[in-house]
């Protein structure tokens, strides 16, 4: 029997992709969120979520997330 020599690839994990950059949460609105949210908490015994930051304040999800994760 005859033996083939078989080429072989390297095969590399794609690279992460970059992190999305950081929004920059103004002080005043960051303050205003977190208000928002104890009194959301106070009312229904769970913490808010960023859709819901993003609907009581009339922002854009990424603002809202941001906020979220506390500026």
């Amino acid at each position: 029997m005859a033996s083939k020599a078989v080429a072989r690839r390297s095969v590399t994990a794609p690279a992460p992709a970059a992190p999305a950059p950081a929004v920059k949460v103004p002080e005043p609105l960051l303050a205003e969120a977190r208000s928002i949210a104890a009194s959301h908490h106070a009312e229904h015994g769970e913490p808010i979520t960023a859709a819901q930051l993003k609907r009581r304040l009339g922002i854009g999800l990424p603002m809202a997330t941001a906020l979220h994760a506390g500026g």
